[in-house]
C-alpha cells in the first residue's frame, strides 16, 4: 500500500539485474526478493540467494565494469561483467545506495536503499482527469515503415481528431 516517487524503468532495470544474477548463480536452494519500508524517507529492496556467494577478496571490485569472479579458463557462468556496475550507476542516479553481504558457497544478499518520499495509498490525493479539446488538432505520424504507420493509425482511429 505504498506509492514511491522514482523512475520505474530504472528501478526495474536494477532489480532485473540483481534477480538475473541471483538466478544465474543459484544452482539449488532459493532466491528471496522483497523490500522493507521503515519510514517515509527511504525504502530498502533486497535480493537474497543461496548461490555460490562472493569471495571476500572481490568485495572492493564487484561493482567495477567487466569484473567477473571466475577465471577465464574455467568460466562456467556467462555474461560480460557489467551488470553490477550498471546497477550501481542506476542506483546512484536515483540518489540511492547499493551494497551486499556474502559468504562463499552459502549465498549473497544485495541491498538497495532509495529515497522514498512516498505516501500510502490512503494518503494519495485523488486527481480528476483533465478533458482536452482536440477538435482543432491533427496527429501527424512520421514513420518510415508502413506496417508501423498502420498499427499506430489503427490504434488512434477511435479518437475524435484527424490522424495524418
Amino acid at each position: 500500500d505504498l506509492l514511491i516517487n522514482t523512475d520505474p524503468i530504472r528501478l526495474k532495470q536494477i532489480l532485473s539485474i540483481l534477480l538475473d544474477n541471483a538466478v544465474k548463480f543459484t544452482n539449488s536452494g532459493s532466491i528471496d526478493f522483497g523490500f522493507v519500508h521503515s519510514n517515509n524517507k527511504e525504502i530498502d529492496f533486497y535480493v537474497k540467494d543461496t548461490g555460490i556467494g562472493i569471495d571476500k577478496k572481490y568485495n572492493q571490485v564487484i561493482f567495477e565494469r567487466f569484473t567477473q569472479l571466475e577465471e577465464y579458463s574455467t568460466r562456467k557462468y556467462g555474461g560480460t561483467g557489467i551488470g553490477l556496475s550498471v546497477a550501481k550507476r542506476l542506483v546512484q542516479m536515483l540518489n540511492g545506495k547499493i551494497w551486499f553481504e556474502s559468504t562463499l558457497d552459502i549465498g549473497t544478499t544485495f541491498y538497495i536503499k532509495l529515497p522514498c518520499n512516498g505516501k500510502t495509498i490512503d494518503e494519495t490525493p485523488v486527481v480528476e482527469p483533465v478533458e482536452y479539446r482536440w477538435t482543432d488538432k491533427i496527429i501527424l505520424i512520421a514513420e518510415d515503415k508502413e506496417i508501423n504507420y498502420e498499427i499506430i493509425k489503427e490504434t488512434l482511429d477511435h479518437l475524435t481528431f484527424p490522424v495524418d
